[in-house]
């Protein structure tokens, strides 16, 4: 049995990914903040620990006995950090480099990291190949491909790695009161009579990615040998006005759109090819038009209680 540490477990992919691990009958180990709960029970045994992501005293001892960790924890957004530049290394990059020296010499096999799409540079047109140059905007992206470097430096020391890539992820088990994954907040906005908030002219476009497709990524590459740098996402891009039209015409429901004004941190186009996810993982992409309908339904059974 593969004993697994999902750090950041209470989280939305997190707590996705612990319930895909229990599905394998893996032994699952969940390290978050104290007092963090996923959004919904698990509902089997799950070892819970928790502590300091600061602490690498916390995070060595979490990581003893796990034969994989999963690092899917961190502190901000693309939007958030640019507000304080310094905490993405105090609480985002430092903690990931505790967590590649706690795993040498303690039996971990391999690490796999959800980086994010945001790493690569200018919009050229067609959608970034993992092999394309990076030019991340800011802290946030400059921060994830630090740890992505790191990876590859710790693969000399023989620890693997893979690095996931995702477009803007979001899906049931997603918080739409915590603003983010711009597909789960519209559907909610729509379901509760509450105004899209959007933020320059709508025309920034995004991969927009089903949380389940990283998660089931995640899975996959355990039974891979080696390290790995894969793109999750649908190949696809969708602008917010066409996304809220979506959402309007799925939920029977068009809402107000008020728009704001445009945010430094928003990249213009992100849309990224997903060969390997297919290819090398099997992994088919989820549609948006069908991951938008899975998670209207979650949204639903979520407001009815």
């Amino acid at each position: 049995m593969t004993a697994c540490l999902v750090i950041g477990g209470a989280g939305f992919l997190g707590s996705t990914l612990v319930r895909e691990l229990l599905k394998l009958d893996a032994a699952v180990t969940v390290f978050d903040l104290p007092g963090r709960e996923p959004s919904r029970p698990f509902g089997r045994n799950v070892r819970w620990l928790s502590g300091d992501m600061t602490s690498a005293e916390d995070i060595r001892s979490a990581v003893d006995g796990h034969d994989c960790v999963f690092h899917f924890a961190w502190p901000s957004t693309p939007a958030t950090s640019l507000d304080d530049p310094g905490r993405e290394a105090s609480r985002g990059l430092q903690p990931s480099l505790s967590i590649l020296e706690a795993c040498l010499g303690r039996g971990v096999r391999k690490v796999i990291f959800p980086s994010s799409g945001t790493v690569y540079g200018p919009w050229r047109g067609i959608p970034f190949r993992e092999s394309d140059p990076t030019g991340p905007r800011t802290p946030y992206a400059e921060a994830k491909l630090k740890v992505e470097e790191s990876l590859r430096l710790y693969e000399s020391k023989g620890l693997a790695y893979t690095v996931l890539r995702p477009g803007s992820t979001y899906g049931p088990g997603q918080d739409p009161l915590a603003g983010l994954g711009a597909p789960t907040v519209f559907l909610h906005r729509c379901l509760t009579g509450q105004p899209l908030r959007i933020y320059g002219r709508g025309e920034v476009v995004r991969d927009y990615t089903f949380g389940r497709d990283v998660v089931r990524c995640a899975v996959q590459v355990l039974s891979l040998p080696g390290s790995q740098v894969v793109n999750v996402s649908t190949q696809t891009g969708t602008s917010l006005l066409a996304l809220a039209e979506k959402c309007f015409r799925l939920t029977g429901r068009t809402v107000p759109m008020e728009f704001m004004p445009p945010r430094v941190s928003d990249l213009n186009s992100v849309v990224m090819d997903n060969s390997r996810e297919q290819d090398i993982l099997g992994v088919r992409a989820t549609p948006l038009e069908e991951g938008l309908e899975l998670t209207l339904r979650w949204l639903r059974s979520r407001l009815a209680g």
